[in-house]
């Protein structure tokens, strides 16, 4: 799970980060946000988030440890709990809102090129590979054999 944990925390970090450096400011040329997408709204959300993913991380040296308890249980219980209602709510915001804004204000040509854009962040980070591999893995087509997604 910490394993898993780790990647899946680095990469939706990460994400966090890109629809700051180079999505919201995109959409923010063009379209005044509302909601829960205003800039304010959207840190205290993402800075939740951050601490919630990180909040788990830290947890893992206590239940490796001799002195076990359950507390580390329910903590990360609740964090994975928090982190999963909360992008729920941020994301079906968001998906509900800005594809919407983009179709009428922007050109296919500028959407290829946040795209581009988008691909050019994630290929500078660290853990890029992987990155670029979760980013675009659920972009296939549903595939009724998982040996085609191979």
């Amino acid at each position: 799970f910490f394993a898993w944990w780790r990647l899946f925390g680095l990469f939706y970090m990460r994400y966090m980060e890109c629809e700051e450096e180079v999505m919201f400011p995109w959409v923010e040329s063009k379209v005044k946000l509302a909601g829960l997408l205003v800039e304010g709204k959207r840190k205290k959300i993402k800075d939740h988030l951050r601490y919630v993913l990180l909040l788990v991380v830290r947890f893992e040296k206590r239940i490796r440890s001799g002195e076990f308890d359950c507390e580390p249980l329910y903590v990360i219980k609740r964090a994975v709990d928090k982190v999963a209602l909360l992008s729920q709510e941020y994301f079906t915001y968001e998906e509900r809102t800005l594809p919407r804004l983009a179709q009428a204000k922007f050109s296919e040509r500028e959407k290829k090129e946040l795209d581009k854009s988008i691909i050019s962040f994630y290929l500078k980070g660290s853990n890029a590979a992987a990155d670029i591999i979760i980013l675009s893995r659920w972009l296939q087509k549903d595939h009724r054999d998982p040996k085609q997604l191979l």
